[in-house]
């Protein structure tokens, strides 16, 4: 059965009234995992001021704490400040991410820890959806927030729409060729011009590579994206500014891990898959992440 047909059969099921579209049956699964290592030199400055805000805030406690050493540059570069998961199997769709700071915790002798952000979502094409977040900020005054959670529902007249513009092929017509490390080809969007098609950007702004699949058909636009969001490589080109938190400054993110054809569980599009992700531990020692 070709994409096309595969899609004429979604949008029949969805005019019989359907409220969640039957999967296409021969798209390709795929997966991307999109990573951000920190510069090590950059953030060691931030860490140096974070680690002697802690320090005097121990001391104005009255407690005697000896400051500890600062994280190995080596180490620092290993690390996975900032990471998006995003899988497609059967006209299904899930993305995890995930962001975290680094800081000293005062209620630990000011031991170095991992701070995180999550957000996990799935959904099906043309059907429903469900996401959740937690997060953890390095303020030891700041309560703990639970995890918040919601879904929408798709009703079948928004089904029906939906479907239609499933079926529509993006063009990648005029769009910049790129290249990820990896030697993956990619097209470059942008909220701005990118320079003579060149590799990479070379004016300010925000840049994306998105995989040839988001325009050739063969993976639908799904309900909650106003574009394609297949991505292998995430730029910020010079003259951007640099954010306070270099753990997650939009500097570079790269696809680390593209996978295609190959088997994912459909456990891992479930609710309870976004609910677990969503409720993992969100403080945690620095050493508990490679």
């Amino acid at each position: 059965m070709t994409q096309r047909v595969a899609l004429a059969v979604l949008m029949a099921a969805a005019l019989a009234g359907c409220t969640e579209a039957a999967p296409p049956k021969d798209t390709p699964s795929l997966r991307i995992v999109m990573r951000m290592h920190p510069d090590p030199q950059q953030l060691r400055a931030q860490l140096d001021d974070r680690l002697a805000s802690c320090m005097l805030q121990l001391r104005a406690q009255g407690q005697a704490a000896q400051a500890p050493a600062l994280p190995n540059p080596a180490d620092m570069a290993k690390w996975v400040t900032r990471e998006t998961e995003e899988i497609y199997a059967n006209g299904q769709r899930a993305a995890f991410s995930t962001d975290t700071l680094v800081w000293p915790n005062p209620a630990k002798a000011c031991q170095w820890t991992f701070y995180r952000s999550v957000h996990a979502e799935a959904e099906t094409l043309c059907g429903d959806w469900y996401g959740g977040s937690a997060k953890r900020e390095p303020n030891p005054d700041a309560a703990p927030e639970p995890p918040s959670f919601s879904e929408e529902k798709t009703p079948a007249d928004a089904a029906k729409r939906c479907l239609a513009d499933a079926a529509k092929v993006h063009s990648a017509s005029g769009l910049p060729k790129g290249a990820t490390p990896a030697g993956q080809s990619c097209y470059w969007l942008s909220d701005g011009p990118v320079a003579g098609g060149a590799a990479e950007p070379s004016v300010p702004g925000q840049y994306f590579c998105s995989h040839p699949r988001a325009y050739d058909g063969s993976l639908p636009r799904y309900r909650r994206s106003d574009g394609p969001t297949l991505r292998y490589l995430r730029v910020a080109a010079p003259g951007a500014p640099r954010s306070a938190t270099p753990e997650t400054d939009a500097d570079r993110m790269e696809a680390e891990v593209v996978e295609e054809g190959k088997p994912i569980p459909a456990s891992r599009f479930s609710r309870q898959a976004v609910e677990a992700f969503v409720r993992q531990p969100l403080v945690v020692p620095v050493g508990g992440q490679q």
